[in-house]
């Protein structure tokens, strides 16, 4: 009996065609909704937004549980993290210096009123003001949504 040669192959079949093009298709529109979903962004930069001010809550605990006193405006976030002059005793950090800015790498905005600290941050463009990802964030909201 003789074996019959297995004949070249000149070029794919169209199942393996197929697959190649579902994968590409897959790979182009996970990238499309990376590159373009505005609301995957924000929803990302909110959940940060959250962790970060749940660990900036807890450190402001820790300082005003030790002075009595949150830190004051002109000490602002700082205080946390390295000893503001003056001040005595100092026991922290009370957190790590990367939670001092926000997921857009701008520093918070600290403002005290009467005994109440206020945490805002000003979005992807660092001013106050502006729409969607530029918009303002009052921290103590954040939890909220």
């Amino acid at each position: 009996m003789k074996i019959k040669s297995i004949r070249k192959r000149r070029g794919f079949t169209l199942i393996e065609l197929m697959v190649v093009l579902v994968i590409l298709g897959g790979l182009m529109g996970v990238l499309l909704v990376v590159l373009k979903d505005d609301k995957a962004s924000r929803a990302k930069a909110e959940v940060e937004l959250k962790v970060t001010y749940g660990k900036i809550q807890f450190a402001l605990f820790e300082f005003k549980n030790k002075y009595g006193r949150n830190p004051t405006q002109e000490e602002g976030l700082e205080a946390l993290v390295t000893q503001p002059p003056g001040l005595e005793g100092w026991g922290g950090p009370y957190m790590d210096k990367r939670y001092l800015l926000d997921p857009w790498k701008n520093k918070f905005k600290y403002t005290v009123e009467g005994s109440q600290a206020k945490i805002m941050s000003l979005g992807a463009d660092g001013r106050e003001g502006g729409e969607k990802d530029d918009a303002d964030i009052d921290l103590s909201t954040i939890l909220d949504r």
